[in-house]
């Protein structure tokens, strides 16, 4: 995937699949007929329940001294019911909250509330030390403390708690002046185009399904945004990058959950003041992120493909039989894994999952864009088996459009988790070991 081959290759991707994750647009799965999807999905089903009742594969430990302890949590045992093409179709959401059979035992709940103390102890400091607090949230962070603790960890509140309700006001006010500077400009025949394509990507938002005042609020955050950022502009992909900002942020005034559709649900509204703060919050914390993984979001999107090249590479070296499977079968890598990349996995998992994922990837100094490559392979890997039981290409690509995560919890990501950081801790201090093969072509 390197050269002048793989640029085009990649331009033609993604001239051939706009709009491929969308669920209204899914011109990339068209191609797949009915008959062929309707089997495939019995066989993925199928399988994904043998494996449950099977018994699922414990992660590797690492043997590094400060590897993360990665707590237990209970997991139902029962296997998926259902067609998961209904529940978890790309741009469909999910429920945020755990099943009824994920409630945590009196040792757990015992547990839980001595990690939430030393949580509290860590913020209440008069000074917070944020490496305590990163090693605290790689584990996860306690539901009703995340708020505050992505906040700290997005430098978007001071480690000072005496100067955090200055800072906050003072952020605040300066979301709201940029909302008149800019938003305005929208109706400009240089801005219309950008502006429409944030209002088509954001009408199939199931979140905002029925909320117009919700639909204003990322509407004016993506475009205001998009301006201050003229290198990158908005790129189809980054108003889903919202949204566990949004849900976290929001919580902190109601209790927030998701149907089984994917539309919100609050147990009582908030006002428009409150949401005018929730708004500033998310606008300022996703453009910390953002700042992150810039590469994924300009011309050619270069950061994407590298990371692309990257998890090839560790599939090839890990788990080589995997890699010559999708070969075979002339499965390539970009063709799933660029909304890996670009959603970072936000299409992939429930959205409770990806909260708790993005707890670790605040904790992770480089957890958005190097790490995110290494979660990406364990995610892949934890699917490895079902993939080779796939004969063809429809089965394959009809598998990695819709892995089956409905029924995940916490327990998953966790795995996920441990073997990406047993990944990391093999690779990441020596990069040239995934580069073996552009070595030998150049010798």
């Amino acid at each position: 995937m390197n050269g002048k081959g793989s640029t085009s290759a990649f331009s033609a991707f993604q001239v051939n699949s706009q709009d491929v994750w969308d669920a209204d647009d899914g011109e990339y799965m068209r191609i797949i007929s009915y008959k062929a999807a309707e089997k495939t999905a019995q066989k993925v089903l199928e399988s994904h329940k043998n494996e449950i009742l099977a018994g699922r594969r414990t992660a590797i430990n690492s043997n590094r001294l400060d590897a993360p302890v990665i707590p237990s949590v209970s997991r139902p045992e029962t296997a998926s019911t259902g067609s998961p093409f209904s529940k978890h179709a790309p741009g469909m959401g999910v429920r945020l909250r755990a099943t009824p059979d994920d409630r945590p035992t009196m040792h757990q709940r015992l547990l839980d509330r001595g990690r939430a103390q030393r949580f509290r102890t860590c913020i209440n400091a008069p000074i917070t030390e944020l490496v305590t607090l990163r090693q605290l949230a790689w584990s996860g962070v306690p539901s009703d403390l995340r708020p505050i603790v992505w906040k700290l960890l997005c430098n978007y509140l001071p480690a000072s708690e005496e100067r955090r309700v200055s800072v906050l006001a003072e952020k605040r006010r300066q979301y709201a002046s940029f909302v008149e500077q800019y938003f305005h400009l929208r109706e400009q025949p240089s801005c219309k185009p950008m502006f429409h394509q944030i209002q088509k990507d954001l009408t199939r938002m199931t979140l905002l399904y029925r909320r117009p005042d919700l639909l204003a609020m990322f509407e004016r955050i993506l475009f205001i945004w998009s301006m201050r950022h003229p290198g990158s502009g908005y790129v189809q992909g980054i108003n889903d990058l919202l949204t566990p900002f949004f849900v976290v942020f929001l919580a902190e005034y109601t209790r927030v959950d998701l149907n089984t559709s994917g539309e919100l649900n609050l147990q009582y509204e908030i006002n428009t003041v409150k949401l005018d703060e929730v708004e500033a919050d998310v606008f300022w914390c996703t453009s910390h992120l953002l700042d992150t993984i810039q590469d994924n979001y300009t011309f050619a999107q270069p950061g994407i493909q590298n990371n692309v090249s990257m998890l090839a590479s560790l599939i090839e070296r890990v788990d080589s039989t995997l890699h010559r499977h999708l070969a075979e079968h002339h499965v390539e890598y970009l063709q799933f894994a660029f909304r890996w990349m670009n959603n970072l996995l936000i299409r992939e998992l429930p959205l409770r999952c990806v909260i708790r994922l993005w707890d670790t990837y605040m904790a992770e100094p480089s957890g958005f864009s190097a790490f995110h490559v290494y979660v990406c392979a364990a995610f892949l890997l934890h699917f490895s088996g079902e993939l080779q039981r796939q004969k063809d290409f429809q089965g394959l690509m009809m598998l990695l459009q819709h892995l089956p995560t409905y029924h995940w919890t916490d327990e998953d990501i966790n795995l996920v988790l441990a073997e990406a950081f047993r990944l990391q801790s093999l690779f990441a201090s020596a990069p040239r070991h995934l580069d073996y093969r552009r070595q030998s072509e150049l010798d």
